[in-house]
C-alpha cells in the first residue's frame, strides 16, 4: 500500500430528556448513542468508515477498502499540538436527577400558569446530556475532552378563533447553576401579557430591534458566506474581501471555543485541530473564514478549527460557538430611545432566500410593536427584507447586556441586542 494517513473520532452521548406536552408528563428515558467514524487517505484518495461496534484497526482497514473508490483528496493530518484546558464538564450536571429535572419542569409550568392566571397548555423539554469526545490519528494525535450540558426550553400556546399566540424562551449551560428556571418563568408571562392584543404593522422601512435570538438568523448569510466549501469552489462573495469592512464598526464577531458557558466549547475539532478563538469580523472587518484541513489547504490558508464530522465521517467547516461583542447600552435604553419600530425576538423561515448572496426574507414568529420607547402589541402577519451587509452595516446600537442563543444548525452564541436601522418590513 502506498502513502496512507488516516484519523479516527468518536463520539458517546448520553442523553436524558425529559418531555411535559401540553402540561403533562410524556418521556422521561436516558438513552446512549456512541459511533466511531475513521478517514483514511491512500495515495491522494479518501475513504471512510462509521461505525458504533468496530475497534480502531478494523475501522481503518475497512475504510481504506473504500479509499480506492473514494474521491481525490489533499489533506495533511495535524500532528500533536499544545491544546487548551477546556472545563465544561460538570459533576452536578453529571449527577443530577431525573426526577430533579422533571421538579423543574412542573415548576415551570404551575408558575407560568399562576402568572398568567389562565390555565393553557405549557410544554417542557428538559435534556441532561453527557458528551464523550476523542481523536486518534496516524501522526500522533490523541487528544479527549469531556462535556456536560442542560437545556430547557418552554413553550405557552394560546389558540384563539383566527390567532395563535405563541411564547418560549430556552436557558442552557454546562452547569445546573447556570440554567434560571424562574427566570424563564418570568420572561414567558411578561411576553405573554404584552401579546395579549395583536396588531398589524404598515408597510414601510423602519428601525428594528432584535432579540438575542434573533441575531443568529439574520447573521445566517454571513455564516453561509464564511463556508470553506463555498470559498474553495469560489461561490461566497466574501472570498476575496479578507481585510475590507463589510459591517458596521459596532460589530464584532468571534469563533470562541473557550466560553465558559457553552456545552460546545471543546479544546480540539472534529479533525484534531487545536481550538483558538478567532475574529471573523472585527469592528466591521473580514477577517476569517471556517475551513476544514481540506477547504484551506486548497486556497493556501491555515485550517480555522470548529470542523465538524458528518454521519458519514466527513468533515464539514464550521465554528465552535458564536459570540458577538457587547456594546455600550444597556438594551432598555436602546429600546427607549426609539419612537416607532419593531421589537424581533424571533423569525420563521431564516433560509428562504439567496443566502449566499446576503439576502433575507423572513416571517416574524415572535415580535412586538415599539412605540414611544414601549412594547405594546405583538405583530401578526408581518415580514422583513433585506440584505445582511446592508443592514448591518448600519447597526444603529449593540446593547451592553448579552443572551444564550444559537445558530441554525444547532451551535451555541452568546448575542447582545442590536439596533438595525431603516430594516424593510411587509405588513399584512
Amino acid at each position: 500500500m502506498g502513502d496512507r494517513q488516516f484519523d479516527i473520532y468518536r463520539v458517546t452521548a448520553d442523553a436524558v430528556p425529559v418531555n411535559f406536552e401540553a402540561s403533562t408528563l410524556t418521556e422521561v428515558q436516558g438513552r446512549t448513542n456512541s459511533f466511531a467514524t475513521c478517514r483514511v487517505v491512500v495515495d491522494g484518495k479518501a475513504g471512510y468508515c462509521t461505525s458504533n461496534t468496530l475497534a480502531d484497526e478494523e475501522l481503518v482497514a475497512r475504510a481504506a477498502e473504500t479509499a480506492a473508490y473514494g474521491k481525490e483528496i489533499d489533506v495533511d493530518l495535524p500532528g500533536p499540538a499544545a491544546v487548551a484546558a477546556v472545563d465544561v464538564f460538570s459533576p452536578e450536571t453529571a449527577e443530577l436527577a431525573t426526577s430533579e429535572l422533571a421538579d423543574w419542569g412542573r415548576r415551570i409550568i404551575d408558575g407560568v400558569k399562576k402568572g398568567i392566571g389562565k390555565n393553557l397548555p405549557v410544554s417542557v423539554r428538559l435534556d441532561k446530556n453527557i458528551d464523550r469526545f476523542s481523536i486518534r490519528n496516524s501522526r500522533g494525535v490523541s487528544y479527549d475532552h469531556s462535556s456536560t450540558g442542560l437545556m430547557i426550553m418552554a413553550e405557552l400556546t394560546d389558540a384563539r378563533e383566527g390567532d395563535i399566540h405563541e411564547v418560549f424562551d430556552v436557558e442552557y449551560s454546562p452547569e445546573p447553576g447556570g440554567v434560571q428556571p424562574e427566570r424563564m418563568v418570568r420572561y414567558l408571562v411578561d411576553y405573554y401579557e404584552m401579546g395579549r392584543e395583536a396588531a398589524g404593522v404598515a408597510t414601510a422601512a423602519m428601525p428594528v430591534l432584535l432579540h438575542p435570538f434573533a441575531v443568529p438568523q439574520f447573521l445566517l448569510p454571513l455564516l453561509v458566506g464564511l463556508g470553506g466549501e463555498r470559498i474553495k469552489d469560489g461561490t461566497s462573495p466574501l472570498k476575496d474581501r479578507i481585510g475590507e469592512r463589510i459591517f458596521d464598526e459596532a460589530v464584532t464577531v468571534w469563533d470562541d471555543p473557550f466560553w465558559a458557558g457553552s456545552p460546545g466549547s471543546a479544546p480540539f475539532d472534529g479533525e484534531g485541530v487545536a481550538a483558538r478563538k478567532r475574529a471573523l469580523v472585527e469592528r466591521g472587518v473580514l477577517k476569517s473564514f471556517n475551513h476544514t484541513l481540506e477547504t484551506a489547504k486548497a486556497v493556501g490558508q491555515e485550517p480555522t478549527g470548529g470542523a465538524s464530522r458528518r454521519d458519514d465521517g466527513r468533515p464539514t467547516p464550521g465554528i465552535f460557538n458564536l459570540v458577538m461583542e457587547a456594546g455600550d447600552a444597556p438594551h432598555e435604553e436602546i429600546l427607549n430611545s426609539i419612537d416607532k419600530g419593531l421589537f424581533l425576538r424571533y423569525m420563521a423561515g431564516s433560509g428562504q432566500a439567496n443566502n449566499l448572496a446576503g439576502e433575507f426574507s423572513m416571517g416574524v414568529y415572535s415580535g412586538f410593536l415599539v412605540e414611544r420607547g414601549r412594547l405594546t402589541k405583538r405583530v401578526k402577519n408581518v415580514m422583513v427584507t433585506g440584505n445582511v451587509y446592508d443592514v448591518f452595516g448600519r447597526v444603529a446600537a449593540v446593547s451592553s447586556d448579552r443572551v444564550n442563543s444559537w445558530t441554525d444548525d444547532n451551535k451555541f452564541a452568546l448575542m447582545p441586542y442590536v439596533l438595525l436601522d431603516g430594516v424593510s418590513v411587509a405588513g399584512g
